[in-house]
């Protein structure tokens, strides 16, 4: 095993960070990861051992000891300037906290950026979904200091393609080998690897690393729209509706074809002209088509054993305007196409969130409070279309 004296800290011990993050960059660095109480017993089992395990499910599923790793627990004041010091010798550190945590997150990181050394380099990049999380970071950074971020310290978003699963039992995954020998916890993940992000925040980096991606802005902008809209609203349509249809995971989906060719004729009629209208200097038909085919088989892949659950988890939450069914459906009516297919996903969420959380929220309320909508606008009469043609498809 390879033995890295560089450093990176990677902020929230979940499924993206020790599933994606710690196997991509494990050669390379050093690993500490650091996140809250919740997760004291992953982290402190880290710690200890320096290692964990991850189950890759592809087409020949293997586990995969990711090593040179340690931890710290943001809720103990003790591990505060361990924190303080790793990330003042790292050149690169990820978020992946999720969006609703970074304000929080942003307490943490402004001691050790106030009186950062001048000429120091580090690029924080963001792994959180949905748009623009670096300026989201940008600012609640820039509150905590009092100003702006210091000259050296740049913030980036990332593109994560990577479907990553976190059991709380390994029972619940065929028997998946659980993250060390005295967790039950398990992380289960796809075969998937590069991290797209903009060639910009990374100057002055020296080797970041062969995980990293660095693109232009229009190849990053393209990619984000691709994960977004592809891969992140497609997931959210086969969930929904899934979950509706009575389904348990992801990969008994194929049965349905009708469901089946709801979501491709999504892909080809609605997100594929959009994306390949908007991004057509960097991006050729072929390659679009090649993706929209593949992440089907991806996500319904039945070694993932994926579970809907997950899928549909913070519904209600993911109809908001910087979310996947919002910016999805406004792109696709931007490019002259009409989302009629996507919204489905809209009306699906709102009787998910009826069903799982008891909570009855009538569409046109949802529409303009939640979607900010504009009542009248061609997107609110689609999306009322779109509840009648969901009855019809349940």
């Amino acid at each position: 095993m390879c033995n890295p004296t560089r450093k990176m800290i990677v902020f929230g011990a979940g499924a993206l960070g020790m599933g994606f993050l710690g196997p991509e960059f494990q050669g390379e660095y050093r690993i500490a990861f650091a996140d809250i109480d919740i997760k004291a017993d992953v982290l402190d089992s880290a710690r200890r051992r320096k290692a964990y395990r991850v189950n890759v499910r592809g087409a020949a599923p293997k586990c995969l000891i990711v090593g040179n790793v340690t931890s710290f627990n943001m809720s103990r004041a003790e591990d505060a300037p361990g924190i303080l010091d790793w990330l003042r010798e790292s050149a690169i550190a990820f978020t992946a906290v999720g969006e609703p945590n970074l304000p929080k997150l942003a307490a943490t990181l402004a001691p050790a950026l106030k009186g950062w050394p001048q000429g120091r380099r580090l690029a924080i990049l963001c792994s959180e979904n949905g748009m623009d999380i670096a300026k989201k970071m940008t600012s609640a950074l820039e509150k905590e200091l009092g100003g702006t971020i210091p000259a050296g310290v740049t913030i980036g978003d990332t593109t994560m393609g990577r479907m990553c699963q976190w059991l709380g039992d390994a029972e619940e995954a065929d028997g998946a080998e659980t993250l060390t020998d005295d967790l039950r916890a398990a992380v289960v993940v796809e075969p998937f690897h590069g991290i797209p992000c903009l060639a910009e925040v990374l100057d002055g980096i020296e080797n970041p690393g062969e995980a990293l991606e660095p693109m232009t802005r229009a190849e990053f902008e393209r990619e984000e729209d691709i994960k977004l809209l592809a891969h992140n609203g497609l997931h959210f349509f086969l969930a929904t509706l899934g979950y509706l249809k009575g389904f348990e995971y992801f990969s008994d989906l194929p049965k349905d074809r009708e469901l089946m060719g709801l979501a491709l004729r999504m892909m080809e009629e609605e997100v594929g002209r959009a994306i390949l209208k908007k991004h057509r200097a960097v991006l050729r038909r072929c390659e679009f088509e090649n993706y929209a085919a593949t992440i089907l088989r991806r996500i319904t892949c039945p070694n993932l054993k994926d579970a809907i659950s997950r899928g549909v988890r913070g519904a209600y939450r993911k109809l908001h305007p910087g979310e996947r069914v919002m910016v999805g459906a406004e792109t696709i009516l931007a490019a002259g196409a009409e989302p009629k297919l996507y919204l489905l996903s809209l009306p699906a969420a709102l009787e998910v969130t009826k069903r799982m959380e008891v909570v009855d929220v009538p569409i046109e309320r949802a529409l303009a409070e939640q979607c900010r909508i504009v009542k009248g606008s061609r997107l609110w009469d689609l999306a009322i279309q779109a509840e009648g043609r969901l009855k019809g498809i349940l």
